[in-house]
């Protein structure tokens, strides 16, 4: 059974609608998610001093998993690369070309 829920809304400035940004975006959820779990905690009689430096942390982490991640795959497109000139035989201009078009693009590159 869903429990039901009524609509909030408010109006802020675009100074606080930036720091609700940076502290929202890197975890990929929007506005309202962020602001609701802050609301929620808050009423719930957390420290949201505490709770927003852990989050702080959690991002940093996060950012730095997914610079590690990239390197990873950087790493991996560049072996790719040589496996293919060195041991498939394949021109470097076609390697290079499949390497990029099939392993660096992004998501949102391709679509």
């Amino acid at each position: 059974m869903k429990s039901s829920s009524e609509p909030v809304s408010l109006r802020l400035s675009a100074a606080v609608l930036a720091q609700i940004d940076a502290r929202r975006e890197p975890f990929g959820i929007s506005r309202g998610e962020w602001v609701r779990g802050v609301v929620m905690q808050s009423l719930n009689g957390g420290d949201s001093a505490a709770v927003s430096a852990q989050l702080d942390g959690l991002a940093a982490a996060v950012q730095d998993i997914q610079r590690a991640a990239d390197g990873g795959r950087k790493d991996l497109a560049r072996l790719l690369f040589l496996l293919l000139t060195e041991l498939g035989d394949m021109g470097a201009d076609d390697a290079k070309q499949l390497v990029v078009s099939r392993f660096l693009t992004t998501k949102r590159e391709s679509e």
